[in-house]
């Protein structure tokens, strides 16, 4: 009997070509313009004055008429506070040892946690920073008992609360534990955990564990914080909060839009929600036009989902053939690496960028000092006293900690949300897939 590939198995090594992979998309645009626009600050918050009215006491009269009543010039205070985000990781010590050489591992596990860690880290934080500071990552629509499963309240269904309460299951990864909260806010079911992948095109996911009633329709979950610790309004305020007219928040850092219409933004609606309707260069004019006759500053960059770029592609004319003899140039180039946001595509010389996280069916635009980082201390890992970062967990055996946080908030700054418009309900296909 010969010799087979089979009956040889038990003898044949296994040819293993490194390093690990890394498939998961890190890309935070948003994160890396705001580095250009941060502004450290130190103490408990930040507090700066806004001028929001100006005195009426001026008139077109005579020598020898009344003057109009004295009046003062308005200014009310701005407050921005502090948001802390953490995150760690943990290594034993024989894991270590069994992995400092190439002989042991493909890679160094205290290098990669560390480096996965800080990509995590920021790109929890981009999809912050297009919300409203109350975290939610969508709505319940529907939840089947007997099986465990959350089906999310998606762009068909009927329109949902907040700015995420129609982004289905966009934002839920396998195994991230969430908190399911009722739209007042109170704990409805804590501590579970999604065990199965989700279902994009059903905008599905399985729950298992946790304690508490059963969700219900309306519900919006997040992620969970250790001890119960409710998750609501505990992150930063984003850029769908400051570029907002008190659709979503009425009081921005203290200052309430409905008494100071000033502190608005200019916000156009292409359609409603049931009907959205169609991108128009008309549209981006419009917005453009009200943000300058309105703010303090003109839209200096425009964020949007890249649905809404192909919405925006369809109205120019890409097709550049006669640069070069003989060369075809159609469409646009940008750049997804560089710290730079790099792209020729652009409206009236301002850049049209595109993230993953940005809202559906909505366009951003504002102005320098519009949408600005106030930081209190920058992305760090802490350390102990002699400037190290792991520290030994006391009660376990050799369990090494590290811990990873930033302090910071966004705010306006120099141009007011006056100076910022958004446009909604955009009509625009969103092609879903598996998040990476």
């Amino acid at each position: 009997m010969p010799q087979t590939i089979a009956s040889f198995d038990a003898s044949l090594k296994e040819y293993y070509e490194g390093p690990v992979r890394k498939i998961i998309n890190h890309n935070s645009r948003v994160m890396r313009y705001t580095k250009k626009d941060t502004k450290p600050w130190e103490g408990r918050l930040v507090r700066f004055p806004v001028h929001v009215r100006r005195t009426e006491a001026v008139a077109f009269l005579n020598g020898g008429e009344a003057l109009p009543a004295t009046q003062n010039q308005v200014t009310i205070e701005c407050q921005i506070n502090r948001k802390q985000i953490w995150g760690h990781i943990g290594l034993t010590d024989d894991l270590i040892e069994a992995a400092k050489t190439d002989r042991g591992s493909f890679e160094r596990p205290m290098a990669m946690e560390i480096e996965g860690m800080a990509r995590d880290f920021v790109s929890v934080q981009n999809r912050s920073a297009f919300g409203t500071g109350e975290g939610k990552l969508g709505e319940v629509l529907s939840y089947a008992a007997g099986t465990s499963t959350i089906t999310a309240r998606a762009m068909s269904d009927a329109q949902g609360s907040g700015i995420n309460g129609n982004a289905g299951n966009r934002y839920i990864r396998q195994g991230m534990l969430l908190d399911i909260y009722t739209s007042a806010g109170v704990s409805r079911k804590l501590g579970v955990l999604v065990s199965t992948a989700p279902n994009v095109a059903a905008n599905t996911f399985v729950l298992t564990g946790g304690t508490g009633a059963d969700p219900v329709a309306g519900d919006g979950f997040f992620r969970a914080r250790p001890s119960q610790l409710s998750p609501v309004n505990n992150e930063p305020m984003g850029l769908g909060g400051i570029i907002d007219d008190g659709t979503y928040i009425a009081t921005l850092h203290n200052i309430n839009r409905t008494t100071y219409p000033i502190w608005s933004s200019q916000v156009i609606n292409a359609g409603t929600f049931a009907a959205p309707g169609s991108m128009t260069l008309d549209l981006l004019q419009r917005a453009f036009d009200m943000a300058s006759e309105g703010g303090n500053g003109e839209p200096r960059i425009l964020w949007a989902h890249y649905s809404v770029r192909r919405e925006y592609l369809k109205l120019l004319v890409n097709d550049r053939r006669y640069i070069e003899p003989f060369k075809y140039e159609p469409g646009f180039k940008e750049s997804q690496t560089e710290e730079d946001l790099k792209t020729t595509l652009e409206f009236n010389g301002v850049p049209f960028v595109f993230d993953k996280d940005c809202p559906w069916a909505t366009i951003f635009g504002h102005a320098p000092g519009t949408f600005q980082n106030w930081e209190n201390a920058p992305g760090h890992w802490v350390q102990d006293g002699k400037g190290g970062v792991f520290q030994l967990v006391p009660g376990t055996a050799c369990l090494f900690q590290a811990q990873f946080s930033s302090y910071y908030n966004f705010g306006t700054n120099m141009a007011g949300p006056n100076s910022g418009f958004v446009i909604r309900n955009i009509s625009a296909t969103v092609d879903r897939v598996n998040p990476a």
